[in-house]
Order: structure tokens, then sequence, then C-alpha cells
């Protein structure tokens, strides 16, 4: 079987995907339509049965450069024929919808959150509304939608996109428990230490943390918080660098890269996710992987991570929410950190492990052939 997988981006598809990727290689044709870094990918990404094929793709809204994407996804299309296509995010689907009427196609919607995304957010709903009802008339097949999380299903069942039984909740992208393996928490030093890993962007909380910091420095709370967070010049509420000068003045330690990031979510003691909206955050289920107790937001794809024995929900783009909640990690000892840190850890492996989601793909895979 040809399985062709669209993104909008080469480390994405490779950060998030590429366990299952190889796996689905083992016994299929696999292409991957995205971006391409000409330069590294090739060397980096060779494997049996994986095919790259290079694609432009803007990250905001651009109708000239759009339709420019939709013709050479079209093309590319006609030159694979594939059996099944997997697109990743609402405007790789929307690109599946129109470059392809014969192929099924399995929409993965990653998140609805962004703030590109709210902000036309009404033309957005009217487009996928009249385009998923004109499918319905011309297409012969059955397309199916995969989401992260409950909120965006209901979501899209709600505004009737897709009817409840076309519409499917994936556990994640997949946490691979030998790479992320369960470490336990350092009894020293007694500082607690926090860890934040996401990009420099408002949308996932970077300024209601750096306040909530401030709060904890100016009442003289002892802690230590390291920010992990490369600037993204292509998302609207990118943070740039003039602001990171800040991050000294709160107690912050920022790093705009790391190689592998394991070693720091070892080092920490609680992982924070401020979020603002989320698919299914990875950087959480790697950090509950590896043993941490986590801070995330009350908002979807992120409180459904958390319950009272492994971590704290704050209130969305609240500061002093999350200043209550760090303060109140601060004050529990080593062993009740670790405690819940363990109760994540078992939660991950027995829902979000990189087995269940490839025991996911391979159930949609065995559909299509049935179907046959």
């Amino acid at each position: 079987m040809k399985i062709l997988l669209l993104g909008n981006s080469l480390n994405t598809m490779i950060q998030f995907r590429w366990d299952i990727i190889k796996y689905l290689a083992k016994t299929h044709q696999v292409y991957i339509v995205c971006p391409l870094d000409k330069k590294n990918y090739q060397l980096n990404f060779q494997y049996t049965n994986v095919f790259f094929f290079d694609i432009t793709f803007c990250r905001s809204i651009n109708v000239f450069k759009d339709f420019a994407t939709l013709i050479q996804f079209s093309k590319i299309i006609k030159k694979i024929n594939p059996d099944v296509i997997f697109s990743y995010s609402l405007k790789s689907s929307f690109f599946s919808m129109l470059g392809n009427w014969k192929i099924p196609n399995y929409y993965f919607i990653t998140g609805l959150g962004s703030s590109l995304i709210n902000k036309y957010k009404f033309f957005i709903d009217k487009i996928l509304y009249l385009l998923m009802h004109l499918r319905k008339l011309i297409i012969t097949h059955q397309d199916f939608f995969i989401f992260l999380n409950t909120d965006d299903r209901d979501y899209f069942i709600q505004k009737g996109f897709c009817l409840q039984k076309y519409a499917k909740v994936f556990p994640g992208e997949g946490v691979n428990l030998e790479f992320f393996k369960f470490s336990p928490i350092n009894e020293h030093p007694k500082t607690i230490s926090f860890l934040f890993i996401g990009r420099l962007i408002k949308d996932k909380g970077i300024i209601e943390l750096m306040e909530a910091c401030k709060q904890l420095k100016n009442n003289h709370i002892p802690f230590k918080c390291t920010v992990i967070a490369p600037y993204d010049p292509y998302n609207p509420t990118s943070l740039h660098a003039m602001d990171l000068n800040d991050f000294q003045k709160v107690g912050i330690h920022y790093l705009s890269f790391v190689e592998d990031v394991r070693t720091y979510i070892k080092d920490c003691d609680v992982f924070i996710l401020p979020s603002y909206s989320e698919g299914l955050p990875r950087v959480l289920l790697e950090s509950m992987a590896i043993g941490r107790t986590i801070i995330t937001t009350n908002t979807h794809g992120c409180r459904e991570l958390v319950s009272d024995d492994n971590g704290l929900v704050v209130k969305v783009k609240d500061s002093q929410s999350l200043y209550d909640a760090m303060l109140c990690m601060s004050m529990k000892t080593k062993q009740a950190l670790s405690q819940l840190g363990l109760a994540g850890y078992k939660k991950v492996k027995e829902h979000y492990s990189l087995a269940n989601v490839i025991n996911s793909y391979q159930r949609l895979i065995e559909n299509r052939v049935n179907k046959e």
C-alpha cells in the first residue's frame, strides 16, 4: 500500500512521527510531502520505503501562495497515486480536501487554538462546512477525522463538519518509552526546579510564566526556572528578541535551543506548560514519561492529561493562578513530587505510549484494506 503523509514542517513530521513512519515503512511505501531542508533531509532521514517530496507551505494565510501549494500538491498526488492520505494540521487537511477527490483521507486535526485560526474562525468554519458537504455529494469513499482530544472532536461534530461515527480520538502522537525513560527525581538540591519547553510565542503562556516567576522572586521563594523556547518568526504571537532581556530579571534561565531535552527534563522537579490551547502536547507526555509532575492550563488538549494524583491545572491566561500552583509545588517534599511524577508515568504507559498509537494506525490501515 502507498501511504502519503502531508504536513507543514519536516521538523514536526520527523520529531513527532518518525517512529510511526518507520513502523509503517516495514510493510508499506510511505511518501512524506512537506517543506524540506534540502541540505540535511536526505543525509539524516534515509530509510527503506520512505520517500520525500518537497512542497512550499505558507504558515500564514496567503491566497496566492496557498493556491500555488494546492497546485503542487495535486501534481504530487497524480505522480504518487497513493492508496490513502494522512494530513496533519487543519491547513494541511484543507489542501488534502481540495487537491484530492478520489483517494480516502484521514484528517489529523492536531489543534484548533492558535491565534491565526481564531482570527479567521468564522470564515474557516463556513468554508469547512461547505467543503465537507460538497465532498459528500461527489466522493464515493468515506473520509475520517482524527483528533487528539475530545473537545476538538465535539466541536467538529457540533458544527456539522463530520458525523460522530467518522470522528476518532487518537492517544496523541505516541511517546517512545524506551527513549524517554522513567528517571527518579534528584533529591538534591532542595530548591525546586521548574522547566518550560515550547516555542517562544505568547500562546504558550510565556508572559504568564514570567509574571508568576516575578512574583515568586519578589516573595523570596527559592526556585529555579529554565525556559527552552526557540523563536518562531512565522507565528503571529511570536515574542521577539527584545523581550528576552526580561527573563533574567524574573529569575528565568533562558535557552533558545538544546540538542536533547531529556537531560533538562530529568534535572527538573516540575514541568510547566501554561498554554492557551493545544491538540495534545507531546512535551507534557514526554515529561510525564520521564516521571515529572506537571502544571498546565484548563484548556482542551491539556486538562485531559492531569488528574489529582499527577499534577495541577490552572486558569488560562492567569498568572496569579499559575503562581499559586508553582507556590504549592514548591512547598511539597521531593518524595511527594516523586509520587505525583510516578502517577503521570503510569498514565502515559497505559494510554499514550508509542505502542498504543501504532495500534491505532494499524486499525486505520486495516479498515482501509478491508474496504478494498
